[in-house]
C-alpha cells in the first residue's frame, strides 16, 4: 500500500481507507487521480459509519465489489454502510415484522380494500344525513408549553399504494443496469404537467442527480452545446389573414459525458426544440422569450435519460390520473412533515 495513502491522517478508517485504494487501484489504464477519488470516497464513508458500522466487513465488500460506481457517490457508499450497520438492519427488521396482514373475515365494508383499475373511480354513497364539513387547513402555531414536546411529534409517512415501475430481477443483477437502476426513479415534487399536458422535469432536478451520481460538473460529467439554429415553419394567419411572419422553431444540439470509476465516457449527443413564434389553438399570438434556454433543457434532459435519468418519466409512468393524484398527496405530506420537522427544532433549541 502506498505512503500517500497518509493523506487522510484523522481518519480512523484504516482498513476502509485501504480497501478502496486497491479496488480502485484494480482498474485498467493509468488512474493519475486516485489519491483524490480514495479521499472523496473516504469522506463519505465517515458521514455515515457510526460505532454498530462492521467496518472490517465492509472492508471486505469493497474489495470483492466487481465495478467502482458505488464508490463515486455518496447514496451508494450509504448503501454499503447500512448492509453493515447493526442499528440498520434490525430498523429494517422491526419495520418489517411490524407489518401485519388484516383478517379479511374483520374487514367491514367502510374499511374493504378494492383493487383499483385505471378510470375506475369508485362512486359515493347517497345519504339523507348531511355530512360534517372538512374544518379548513390551518397554520400550525409552535406550542410554548416544553410538555407538549414528545418523541412521537414526527409521524411516520405511509408509502402509498401505487403503481410503480420496479426493473425485473435479472436487470438488477446486472452490472450494466447499475447506473440505471440507481437514478431511474424521478421524484414527483419535481415534475409538474406543463402546457401541452405532458409530465415535465425540473432541469435543476435532472443536474443535481448527475452531480449526485457522477460528481460536480465539469469534473465528473459535463455537457456541452455543439449547435443551435432557428427553423421557420408555417406562415402565421391573423384574422384570416396571411401575414409576413412565420412560426419559428429554436433548436439546439447538446452532447454530455461522464465518468464512471475514473473513466470517461464516449460523448452522448440529442437534439431539443422550442417553439419561439407561433398562433396557440386559443387564436392568441405567442413569442417566447426564452427559446434557446428552454431547447437547451430539453436536449439537456433528452441526453440524461439515455442513462436512466427520470427514465420512469419516459416510460410513461406518471401518465396516469391516479398516479398524478397521488403526487399531490406525497408532496402535501412532505411539505406538512417539514412543517413539523421545524416546529421540533424550534421547541428543542428553546426548551434544550
Amino acid at each position: 500500500m502506498r505512503d500517500c495513502l497518509v493523506l487522510v491522517e484523522d481518519s480512523k478508517l484504516g482498513a476502509i481507507r485501504d480497501a478502496i485504494y486497491e479496488r480502485l487501484a484494480k482498474r485498467e489504464g493509468s488512474h493519475s487521480s486516485i489519491d483524490i477519488e480514495v479521499k472523496q470516497a473516504l469522506a463519505d464513508f465517515e458521514k455515515h459509519i457510526t460505532e454498530q458500522s462492521d467496518e472490517e466487513k465492509i472492508a471486505l465488500y469493497i474489495m470483492e465489489l466487481a465495478h467502482c460506481s458505488p464508490l463515486f457517490s455518496e447514496a451508494g457508499i450509504k448503501d454499503i454502510v447500512e448492509q453493515f450497520t447493526e442499528s440498520k438492519n434490525e430498523e429494517k427488521q422491526a419495520t418489517s415484522s411490524s407489518k401485519k396482514v388484516p383478517d379479511e373475515s374483520k374487514q367491514t365494508k367502510e374499511t374493504e380494500l378494492v383493487p383499483y383499475q385505471q378510470g375506475d373511480l369508485p362512486k359515493e354513497e347517497s345519504s339523507n344525513v348531511d355530512s360534517p364539513k372538512s374544518e379548513p387547513k390551518t397554520q400550525r402555531a409552535v406550542s410554548d408549553d416544553p410538555s407538549s414536546i414528545s418523541s412521537g411529534a414526527i409521524p411516520d409517512i405511509e408509502v402509498a399504494n401505487e403503481p410503480r415501475f420496479e426493473l425485473p430481477q435479472e436487470d438488477k443483477s446486472n452490472p450494466n443496469m447499475n447506473i440505471w437502476s440507481e437514478v431511474h426513479k424521478t421524484d414527483r415534487q419535481f415534475c409538474k404537467k406543463d402546457h401541452q399536458g405532458m409530465t415535465s422535469i425540473n432541469t435543476q432536478y435532472r443536474i443535481m442527480a448527475a452531480t449526485r451520481l457522477f460528481g460536480p460538473r465539469g469534473i465528473g460529467w459535463n455537457f456541452e452545446e455543439i449547435e443551435r439554429w432557428v427553423e421557420e415553419t408555417a406562415p402565421i394567419i391573423i384574422n384570416g389573414q396571411l401575414t409576413e411572419h412565420k412560426e419559428t422553431i429554436h433548436h439546439v444540439k447538446v452532447s454530455i459525458w461522464f465518468k464512471v470509476g475514473g473513466e470517461k465516457s464516449e460523448p452522448i449527443t440529442h437534439f431539443g426544440s422550442c417553439k419561439s413564434m407561433y398562433m396557440a389553438k386559443g387564436g392568441y399570438f405567442v413569442a417566447d422569450e426564452e427559446p434557446y434556454k428552454k431547447a437547451l433543457s430539453d436536449a439537456l434532459g433528452k441526453c440524461l435519460s439515455t442513462i436512466g435519468i427520470g427514465a420512469d418519466v419516459y416510460l410513461g409512468e406518471h401518465d396516469d390520473f391516479h398516479v398524478e393524484t397521488l403526487t399531490k398527496n406525497e408532496v402535501d405530506s412532505k411539505l406538512e412533515l417539514r412543517q413539523i420537522e421545524e416546529e421540533d427544532r424550534i421547541r428543542k433549541r428553546n426548551y434544550g
